[in-house]
Protein backbone atom coordinates (compact mmCIF):
# COMPACT_ATOMS: atom_id res chain seq x y z
CA UNK A 1 0.00 0.00 0.00
CA UNK A 2 1.15 3.60 -1.17
CA UNK A 3 -0.25 6.52 0.45
CA UNK A 4 1.05 10.43 -0.80
CA UNK A 5 2.33 11.98 2.34
CA UNK A 6 4.35 14.60 1.15
CA UNK A 7 3.06 16.10 -1.96
CA UNK A 8 -0.60 16.50 -0.61
CA UNK A 9 0.38 18.08 2.72
CA UNK A 10 -2.04 20.72 1.76
CA UNK A 11 -1.67 21.77 5.56
CA UNK A 12 0.57 24.19 7.19
CA UNK A 13 2.97 23.28 9.27
CA UNK A 14 3.22 19.81 11.14
CA UNK A 15 0.36 18.26 12.05
CA UNK A 16 -0.56 18.42 15.33
CA UNK A 17 -1.36 14.43 16.28
CA UNK A 18 -0.81 11.99 13.18
CA UNK A 19 -2.40 8.78 14.37
CA UNK A 20 -1.62 5.64 11.77
CA UNK A 21 -3.47 2.56 11.93
CA UNK A 22 -2.02 -1.21 10.12
CA UNK A 23 -4.87 -3.51 10.00
CA UNK A 24 -3.20 -7.03 8.34
CA UNK A 25 -6.73 -8.84 7.92
CA UNK A 26 -5.42 -11.87 9.47
CA UNK A 27 -2.58 -13.04 11.98
CA UNK A 28 -1.11 -14.79 9.96
CA UNK A 29 -0.06 -11.91 7.35
CA UNK A 30 2.81 -10.55 8.36
CA UNK A 31 3.28 -6.15 7.66
CA UNK A 32 6.30 -3.86 7.57
CA UNK A 33 6.37 -0.57 8.68
CA UNK A 34 9.53 1.56 8.89
CA UNK A 35 9.13 5.44 10.14
CA UNK A 36 10.17 6.68 13.37
CA UNK A 37 8.39 6.30 16.57
CA UNK A 38 6.59 3.34 18.49
CA UNK A 39 4.19 0.96 16.52
CA UNK A 40 1.75 -0.57 19.03
CA UNK A 41 0.01 -4.08 18.77
CA UNK A 42 -3.81 -3.03 19.65
CA UNK A 43 -5.32 -6.34 18.56
CA UNK A 44 -4.51 -9.34 17.00
CA UNK A 45 -4.23 -7.82 13.69
CA UNK A 46 -3.88 -4.20 14.21
CA UNK A 47 -0.53 -1.67 14.94
CA UNK A 48 -1.22 1.86 15.86
CA UNK A 49 1.55 4.48 15.41
CA UNK A 50 0.84 8.07 17.09
CA UNK A 51 2.98 10.48 16.68
CA UNK A 52 3.04 14.39 17.57
CA UNK A 53 3.90 17.61 15.72
CA UNK A 54 4.08 14.46 12.63
CA UNK A 55 6.12 16.48 9.69
CA UNK A 56 6.23 14.44 6.83
CA UNK A 57 9.04 13.95 4.88
CA UNK A 58 8.25 10.61 3.15
CA UNK A 59 5.66 8.83 1.42
CA UNK A 60 4.34 5.80 3.00
CA UNK A 61 4.56 2.84 1.69
CA UNK A 62 3.37 -0.36 3.45
CA UNK A 63 4.30 -3.89 2.49
CA UNK A 64 1.81 -6.92 3.26
CA UNK A 65 2.55 -10.37 2.82
CA UNK A 66 0.06 -12.82 2.33
CA UNK A 67 -0.78 -16.38 1.63
CA UNK A 68 2.88 -17.79 2.94
CA UNK A 69 3.58 -21.32 2.83
CA UNK A 70 2.36 -23.66 4.99
CA UNK A 71 4.42 -26.76 6.55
Amino acid sequence: MHYILCTANNWAGSIGRFRLIVDRKTPENLVGLCRPGKLRKISPTRFESIARDFTPHDDLAVPFITDLPRD
